[in-house]
C-alpha cells in the first residue's frame, strides 16, 4: 500500500528555509571533512619529514658484555632491523619508534649463549646492545669419542651451559680445561637453528648432566685427570681417566645408579694400601675400574695378572 503524505508535511519537506538549512548542514560537514584530511595529511607529512630528520637517525650500534659471540655478527643482526622503512615511509632508524622488541627477540633466538639482553638508546644517533653470556659450563665434542691428540682437526667442541644446553661453538682446548662429553641423544628446542647445527639442544636432560657433572669432580677429587665423560647408548656409561702418555682407563657404572654410592664405593677402594700403592707406582698400566657391581669396584692393571 502507498503511503500518502500529508499536506502539512509536504509544507515543511518543501520549504525554502528548511531546505536551505539542509545544504547549509551539508556544505558544513563538508568542510569539517576537508579541514580533517588536510589536518591528518598535515600531521603525517609532519611526522613523515620529522622521522627523516638526521637529528633522530641511530648511525652507530655499540656492543656491551661479549666475550665470546662475535661484534660484528651481534651489530650485523642489529642493522638487519634498522633498515628499511615502516609503510615504505617512517625509517627504522628513528631513534624514538626504532623495533627494540624485535632486535631483542632476534638476538636472544640467534645467539643462544646470551643468558640476558638489552637495547636501549645511549643518544640520539646510538643505539647500545647490552648482553651477558653464559658461562661455558663444560664441552660436547659429538656423538663418539675423538683422538684429542689431534688438536685443531679434531671433531669440533660446542660449550654447553649448566644444564647441558649446547650455547656455542668453542675453540680447541688441549688438556682438561674443561669436563668434556661425548654421546647422548640430541634434544630439540625452540632455539635450535638448523638440523645441522646442535647450537641451542641439549645431548641429555638437565638432571644427568648435573650428576655426571658432580660424579666426574668427584672421581678428579681422588687425584685423576679427566679426560671425558662418555654417554652410553644402553645402560652403561663411561668416565675416561687421562693417566699421560697417551694412554687412559675408563670408569664404568650403570647410568641408573647412585652416584652417591658410587663415590663411596670408590673412596673406599681407594683407600686400600695395596691399590694406592699400585696408583702411585704403576698408574699407567692401570686399565680399568668397573664399578657396576654392587658395593664392588673391580679394578685391573696391564702389568699384573
Amino acid at each position: 500500500m502507498k503511503r500518502e503524505v500529508s499536506p502539512l508535511k509536504k509544507h515543511i519537506e518543501e520549504s525554502p528555509k528548511l531546505r536551505a538549512l539542509r545544504e547549509h548542514r551539508l556544505r558544513r560537514r563538508r568542510r569539517i571533512f576537508v579541514a580533517l584530511s588536510v589536518l591528518f595529511f598535515v600531521l603525517i607529512g609532519t611526522g613523515v619529514y620529522l622521522s627523516r630528520l638526521p637529528r633522530i637517525q641511530l648511525t652507530t650500534v655499540e656492543v656491551v658484555g661479549n666475550k665470546v659471540v662475535d661484534t660484528d655478527d651481534i651489530v650485523s643482526h642489529v642493522e638487519q632491523y634498522l633498515s628499511g622503512h615502516y609503510a615504505y615511509l617512517i625509517p627504522h632508524r628513528d631513534a624514538l619508534i626504532y623495533p627494540r622488541q624485535k632486535i631483542v627477540a632476534d638476538l636472544v633466538k640467534s645467539f643462544p649463549r646470551f643468558d640476558s639482553v638489552a637495547v636501549y638508546r645511549t643518544s640520539w644517533h646510538t643505539l647500545q646492545v647490552t648482553v651477558s653470556e653464559v658461562r661455558g659450563r663444560a664441552l660436547w665434542c659429538g656423538a663418539t669419542d675423538t683422538d684429542l691428540s689431534a688438536g685443531a682437526t679434531a671433531q669440533p667442541c660446542y660449550f654447553t651451559d649448566e644444564t647441558g644446553r649446547i650455547v656455542s661453538d668453542a675453540p680447541y682446548y688441549s688438556g682438561n680445561v674443561y669436563p668434556r662429553f661425548f654421546g647422548g641423544t640430541i634434544r630439540a628446542s625452540s632455539a635450535r637453528l638448523d638440523d645441522t647445527n646442535p647450537i641451542g639442544t641439549s645431548f641429555t636432560d638437565p638432571d644427568t648432566f648435573q650428576k655426571l657433572i658432580a660424579f666426574q669432580d668427584a672421581v678428579a677429587n681422588f687425584g685423576f685427570q679427566i679426560r671425558s665423560v662418555n654417554i652410553g647408548t644402553d645402560t652403561e656409561d663411561t668416565i675416561l681417566i687421562d693417566l699421560g702418555g697417551g694412554k687412559t682407563a675408563p670408569v664404568r657404572f650403570h647410568k641408573e645408579d647412585n652416584f652417591g654410592t658410587l663415590e663411596g664405593n670408590l673412596s673406599a677402594a681407594l683407600g686400600n694400601p695395596t691399590l694406592a700403592n699400585a696408583l702411585k707406582t704403576d698408574k699407567q698400566n692401570l686399565e680399568y675400574f668397573d664399578l657396576r657391581f654392587t658395593n664392588k669396584v673391580y679394578y685391573k692393571f696391564s702389568d699384573q695378572e
